[in-house]
């Protein structure tokens, strides 16, 4: 994208454009570019804004290399209980798993589990973006036992481990 075209994004731009020249510029390096548009999606939206905004504003942060800055947007917003709750949770899981908060990962997926780590057997959390678009998953329980291990939380990781009912590694 062109200097002057970029320049009037950052003015006007909305969120799913700002997202856009997010994936742009990390896929071209262009750290100053990064660091602009990260300050504008901080600014962009402040609370209060519906549901689905904080989503889209707090996955384009993400997508701009700024999981802190999805945390801070993330926690402008209390969701309901419910559907609306959960992709809260998934969300603030995918900016702490971006940002190594591992003990923050644990708590939200701790939440999302609501007391029960085998709920998260057949949560199936976004991992990676492949090379052809679509989205990597992993189940919630082998995450947590993840984010469990990093923290050296071994016992916690075996006792969540064993809750499971499904085969597998």
């Amino acid at each position: 994208m062109p200097e002057p075209q970029f320049q009037e994004l950052l003015r006007n731009g909305e969120l799913p454009a700002l997202n856009l020249a997010c994936q742009e510029a990390d896929g071209f390096g262009f750290t100053k570019r990064l660091q602009l548009l990260q300050a504008r999606l901080l600014e962009i939206a402040p609370a209060p804004q519906p549901f689905q905004t904080v989503l889209v504003n707090a996955n384009a942060l993400l997508s701009c290399r700024a999981p802190d800055g999805a945390l801070i947007v993330l926690n402008r917003y209390s969701p309901r209980p419910g559907v609306e709750r959960d992709q809260w949770l998934v969300q603030r899981w995918r900016a702490a798993q971006a940002g190594l908060h591992h003990a923050l990962a644990v708590e939200t997926l701790e939440q999302l589990a609501q007391g029960n780590p085998a709920r998260l057997e057949t949560v199936a959390l976004p991992f990676r973006l492949r090379d052809d678009g679509t989205i990597a998953t992993r189940p919630g329980l082998d995450v947590y036992v993840d984010h469990l291990l990093v923290l050296g939380r071994r016992r916690d990781a075996a006792a969540a481990l064993l809750t499971g009912q499904m085969q597998g590694t």
